[in-house]
């Protein structure tokens, strides 16, 4: 008996990581639509969301993710950027449409506010934004605790791991995370887009249980931005397009025949407040998306969420199996979860677990058998 490298032995796995979902959209003119909407809409026809939905997610069932929330991003816009900014608070609305999507994505803590502007008078981001991160404090703790009490209360639902804005952070953030009871968190972004030591999942933290969730690959990977100002190809950039194409299609190719986790980073919002649009976005991206999901189609690729898959890492990394005599086994976990979430392959059909006396049946795959969700304690194999 042994274990399975991912849920259901298959060959990887796959989350789509959709950052900064807030209940804001920046408007020319106060008109909402799927371009300047960053979950203001919810799932109205005008929603980012439905143009998402109808646009990949219909097409492609089997994508799962988790949805990076910054608690009170719409507490925190610039009213002097000369656009008309809408916002809503987590009303009955919000709450029904998070209860809709949570089968298929999660919600994972992003901050608060993101950050916050050196110069409120200034729309400018560039040099006058910091994000949360990068000036949190070991005091913040406690406030921070109490705010994501407040929102899974409200939402009915559970901040498992998470997200630094940006990527950044200063000396105090890997200590509050921890501190915070998180299970997972994605730090950096230094593997995405190309092979690194880091596309690999790691540890970190005091107890180094604290599973670092890597981010491989950006949703606009596949975006064609070869057009100069003018609108027109470049006779050099043109010629180069097929072999850049070629080469992110053998990268996605690396990540799966290795076992890594594909991880795509996107962006929920698009259209800001210093004139610039967001990159990547799902929005201006959904053609690059649906070129990777293209790809993968067909591939022995498990989807879900972030939570779900740092859950089997962890239990993968953190579960022995210790045999003794007459063919009995015991299951040790020694994980940050509560249970281990973890898949066992077998030449045996079936085992019986002796705490409960139940008889457990595998399900055959790849020349073994196949058992899901085994929990801690002594099975004899049968």
């Amino acid at each position: 008996m042994k274990k399975c490298h991912y849920y259901n032995n298959a060959q990887t796995a796959c989350t789509l990581m959709l950052d900064d979902f807030s209940g804001v959209a920046v408007t020319n003119n106060g008109m909402l639509f799927p371009g300047n909407d960053w979950g203001y809409g919810l799932n109205t026809p005008e929603s980012l969301w439905q143009y998402f939905e109808q646009n990949l997610l219909d097409k492609y069932p089997e994508i799962k993710g988790s949805i990076f929330f910054a608690t009170q991003t719409h507490r925190n816009q610039n009213k002097n950027s000369g656009y008309t900014i809408l916002t809503r608070d987590i009303d009955d609305s919000y709450k029904y449409f998070i209860n809709k999507i949570l089968p298929k994505f999660e919600i994972a803590f992003h901050g608060t506010t993101h950050g916050k502007y050196i110069n409120k008078n200034s729309h400018e981001l560039l040099k006058n934004y910091i994000q949360e991160f990068e000036y949190v404090t070991l005091e913040d703790i406690p406030i921070l605790k109490a705010e994501i009490k407040r929102v899974e209360d409200m939402l009915e639902t559970k901040f498992h791991g998470g997200k630094y804005c940006g990527y950044k952070k200063n000396e105090n953030a890997d200590k509050v995370i921890e501190n915070l009871g998180f299970k997972w968190w994605a730090s950096s972004a230094d593997m995405i887009n190309k092979k690194h030591p880091r596309n690999k999942h790691s540890y970190f933290g005091s107890t180094h249980k604290l599973l670092d969730f890597p981010t491989n690959v950006s949703g606009d990977i596949f975006h064609n931005r070869l057009k100069d100002k003018s609108g027109k190809y470049p006779y050099l950039r043109l010629l180069k397009s097929p072999v850049y194409q070629l080469m992110k299609e053998k990268y996605l190719e690396y990540l799966y025949e290795n076992g890594l986790i594909i991880s795509i980073q996107e962006h929920f919002q698009n259209q800001r407040t210093d004139g610039k649009r967001q990159s990547p976005n799902v929005f201006d991206d959904i053609i690059s998306l649906d070129k990777i999901f293209g790809l993968l189609r067909g591939s022995d690729i498990w989807y879900d969420t972030c939570s779900k898959i740092a859950h089997y890492l962890d239990s993968y990394d953190n579960t022995d199996i210790i045999y003794q005599n007459e063919g009995i086994i015991e299951v040790k976990y020694n994980g940050r979860w509560e249970n281990p979430f973890l898949s066992f392959a077998s030449k045996n059909k079936e085992l019986k677990n002796l705490s409960t006396d139940e008889i457990l049946r595998g399900v055959y795959k790849g020349g073994n058998w196949i058992f899901n969700n085994i929990c801690s304690g002594l099975f004899k194999i049968i």
